[in-house]
């Protein structure tokens, strides 16, 4: 084995979970830095790359329903996953990942800094909404209708 090799793994949403949403950034990004943590595998928020890598990862699949997934293409029979569960809709999952654009959206660790000092990324699509899953925004810490997910960090060691 390598010394320090970092391997990235996404951890994939389980169907059937209760969301996590209506939290602050700060509140998410702590939680995810603090779900494991050891000298095998850190935890963090996603990151606006990572989700770019999911959006070519996932894009062309074939979701629960049939349909080949097109991550810049609002499609009407998406978008309607469930405010409480993860997977609630077939629709919103391609290759055993749930609701890129079902439930809430998603902060990622992305920062802007604008006029109006500190600013985050959401990412994806939320109950209700017609944005596809590579919608990108940024929002003022005020919003609190968002979701995360955390990237983990697996740490070869001789």
């Amino acid at each position: 084995m390598l010394a320090g090799l970092k391997l990235v793994h996404l951890v994939g949403s389980k169907k059937g979970v209760t969301v996590l949403g209506g939290a602050y950034f700060n509140n998410v990004n702590t939680l995810c830095k603090n779900f494991i943590n050891n000298k095998y595998v850190k935890s963090c928020l996603i990151t606006g790359r990572q989700w770019d890598s999911v959006m070519r990862f996932v894009n062309g699949g074939v979701s629960g329903t049939g349909v080949t997934y097109n991550v810049t293409q609002a499609v009407d029979n998406r978008h309607t996953g469930s405010k409480a569960l993860s997977g609630a809709n077939p629709a919103d999952c391609v290759k055993n990942i749930y609701d890129l654009e079902g439930n809430m959206m998603e902060v990622t660790s992305e920062m802007l800094t604008g006029n109006s000092g500190a600013r985050q990324v959401q990412r994806g699509g939320r109950w209700g909404s017609k944005n596809q899953a590579s919608y990108r925004v940024d929002y003022n810490e005020s919003d609190t209708a968002m979701g995360c997910r955390i990237a983990l960090y697996v740490i070869a060691s001789d």
